[in-house]
């Protein structure tokens, strides 16, 4: 049965009102939702180790801001008359599993735009997602005929989303060549400082570097600098976060990197939870910040040009220090319009 798209947004609507009533009494849960939630959140630590509480709950965070109504009805409303069109198609999503509930976005807008959505979700990020369509379809039970999930070989579906690494975006460029898709590979964000930042913006941009343990597509792991910055201001912005050494995982990489770096005698900084080291690359590893000094803007938009399809924000430029891992939904991953897409498929 067709749903409406102001029907849909209603349920997306109070699934994020209850997704911030949980997170008001997080340590205290009341409705049976909020005990089970709970319970999930704990489940999905012991599963896979780098989701966190803190991590999930930022993950939550950011999905509940999404789903405010007036915010749902401002993003769909250019498409309103082709998503009440009754087009009804398939759409299969190959979600990631590098942080909680990656794919939600996807998620969200295959339903908006009134299709099916049939999930294969990441080994590492199995858990949480069946409780949150679990009561997406408690608050809307139509949405039950049109959710699917699929551990095996992707089936009947007439358009696909899919996000992995560079290697398995090769995979999926291949097998999903003759269906309508969207294929994103390995991105990173980076931070161009100008030297006139505050303390305060300082320790947001470490929200930025070390939420999801900097394993996200929009976690910095470069930083720009000019000339004559004060990098020990970085270090001390950092000191609060070093809950980051709590996670054996994180520190793990940390360790590896700190002794490959020391064996080949390369130059780095380090304050025993994260390394700073001047690079030109991008693609820091976890538990490494890279940075590069610069004396003219112009040089770091010649290369920001040159890595633009490695590159998924930009903090301090195109984005607010700290809110890099809360995107707006119209900021599309890969900056490809999802529900765009989805809307024109025919």
């Amino acid at each position: 049965m067709n749903l409406h798209l102001n029907e849909s947004l209603k349920a997306f609507s109070k699934l994020g009102q209850e997704l911030q009533q949980y997170l008001a009494t997080k340590d205290c849960p009341t409705s049976d939702f909020e005990i089970a939630l709970a319970e999930t959140v704990i489940k999905a630590g012991h599963f896979n180790t780098w989701f966190t509480p803190r991590m999930i709950h930022q993950s939550f965070y950011g999905i509940a801001e999404m789903l405010n109504e007036k915010k749902l009805r401002q993003w769909t409303k250019p498409y309103f008359d082709k998503i009440n069109n009754e087009t009804e198609k398939t759409i299969a999503v190959v979600a990631a599993g590098n942080i909680p509930l990656v794919a939600f976005h996807d998620f969200l807008s295959v339903l908006v735009a009134g299709h099916n959505v049939v999930l294969k979700l990441s080994s590492d990020d199995k858990i949480l997602f069946p409780q949150m369509v679990s009561r997406l379809c408690e608050l809307e039970p139509r949405f039950s005929s049109r959710i699917f999930f699929t551990e095996g070989k992707l089936e009947k579906f007439d358009a696909v989303i899919a996000t992995g690494s560079n290697n398995t975006s090769r995979y999926f460029e291949y097998y999903f060549k003759k269906y309508p898709h969207i294929i994103r590979k390995n991105r990173t964000s980076l931070a161009v400082l100008t030297g006139e930042e505050t303390d305060r913006e300082l320790l947001l941009l470490a929200e930025d570097v070390f939420n999801y343990f900097g394993l996200g597509c929009r976690n910095v792991s470069k930083v720009y600098l000019p000339v004559g910055f004060d990098i020990k201001r970085l270090f001390k912005a950092f000191l609060p976060f070093s809950w980051v050494m709590e996670n054996n995982r994180y520190m793990n990489n940390y360790s590896y990197n700190k002794t490959l770096y020391m064996m080949n005698r390369e130059v780095m900084l380090d304050n025993e939870f994260i390394i700073l080291k001047e690079s030109s690359d991008l693609h820091a590893p976890v538990g490494v910040l890279y940075y590069e000094y610069y004396t003219g803007k112009r040089k770091v938009e010649a290369e920001i040009d040159k890595n633009r399809e490695n590159i998924q924000c930009i903090v301090g430029r195109d984005i607010k220090f700290g809110h890099s891992q809360t995107p707006r939904l119209e900021d599309y991953a890969d900056h490809v319009n999802t529900l765009d897409f989805l809307v024109n498929i025919t």
